[in-house]
């Protein structure tokens, strides 16, 4: 779900819409446009000095503001982004990007609510602005409501029927609304544009596997993987597939894979766990179980197959213990 684009403003258009006159305008405007030209250098602090220098000279040139809003963005100051943010909107309430940026700087910060609010103000102001429709999307997504969701990147779709990332954003809502064959609709159509979105193949996969589709999920993670070997929750994937497929010693390379990329994957290591049960390694699982559930203790599954080895290896008070654990997470875990 990608979420991070940043718009600029043309010069002009934002001199013209800031209604000021005069040198200190112009001065601003050019310390703005040095800071744009330090900012793609990467010289991040410079550039915000820059634009802190404009917002001296004119208090209420939204632009100024607004690039302010930008660099801290960049440099992760979520906080001041979004005072910047909402400073340039107090100084003109039609900059459509703005609530662009607002929206993801919000995103990001976890206000999801506040999210929802700034993109369908944006959309108020410009109901073809393709990109807010699909953030919309995916932040309706992250909220769980898939159907408004849906609509959403529907409506991205409208706009420009060859937008990839929206096609395959759509096929993950549709997935949780347990959907998985216009899911793969979706993905298949998001690969036709763009057959090198290894996400859209990484989804295919699960949603084949959804369906039990299991050879064709290993073939859809593979390509994943061949166009980002590094994809981790690929390589997890992967490993859940081939170890469905009976295939435990490829599964545990997959699962090996994923954790030298990420050793904290606490789910990984739940499913290389499991992987290592069916091989008969009892102890390499019981060692999985034990550090996902030190990475993840909520993690309801971790527990339950432990319990599982340890019964099987006659520590039957310890395994009662870890179902209760289990259950104790989740009451209806079967």
């Amino acid at each position: 779900m990608g979420i991070f684009d940043r718009l600029r403003f043309a010069g002009q258009t934002l001199a013209n819409n800031d209604k000021k006159a005069g040198t200190a305008e112009q001065d601003a405007i050019r310390l703005i446009e040095k800071g744009q030209t330090l900012e793609a250098a990467g010289r991040f602090g410079d550039a915000l000095q820059c634009y802190q220098d404009a917002i001296q000279l004119m208090p209420d040139l939204a632009r100024a503001h607004f690039s302010h809003g930008n660099i801290l963005l960049i440099m992760g100051d979520w906080e001041g982004a979004l005072d910047a943010l909402a400073t340039a909107v107090g100084h003109n309430p039609d900059y459509a990007e703005t609530f662009f940026n607002m929206g993801n700087a919000l995103l990001e910060y976890g206000q999801l609510g506040g999210a929802v609010a700034s993109y369908r103000r944006l959309l108020a102001i410009r109901p073809d602005f393709v990109e807010a429709h699909n953030n919309l999307g995916n932040t309706l997504q992250d909220l769980g409501q898939y159907d408004d969701a849906v609509s959403s990147y529907l409506h991205a779709l409208e706009i420009n029927p060859d937008f990839a990332d929206a096609h395959c954003n759509m096929g993950l809502a549709l997935q949780a609304l347990g959907e998985p064959e216009r899911a793969i609709e979706s993905y298949m159509r998001a690969l036709q544009i763009n057959p090198a979105l290894a996400e859209a193949h990484n989804n295919l996969g699960n949603a084949f596997k959804d369906i039990g589709q299991l050879e064709s999920a290993v073939a859809s993670y593979h390509r994943a993987l061949d166009i980002q070997p590094n994809f981790t929750e690929a390589h997890n994937n992967l490993g859940y597939a081939l170890q469905n497929l009976g295939r435990l010693n490829d599964a545990v390379k997959s699962y090996l894979r994923a954790l030298e990329l990420k050793p904290g994957y606490a789910e990984a290591l739940c499913n290389l766990g499991n992987a290592q049960q069916g091989l008969g390694q009892f102890d390499g699982a019981i060692a999985s179980y034990l550090r996902a559930l030190e990475i993840n203790p909520q993690l309801a599954g971790a527990h339950s197959n432990l319990g599982v080895v340890l019964k099987d290896l006659g520590q039957f008070n310890n395994a009662i213990a870890g179902y209760r654990r289990a259950l104790a997470l989740k009451p209806d875990f079967a």
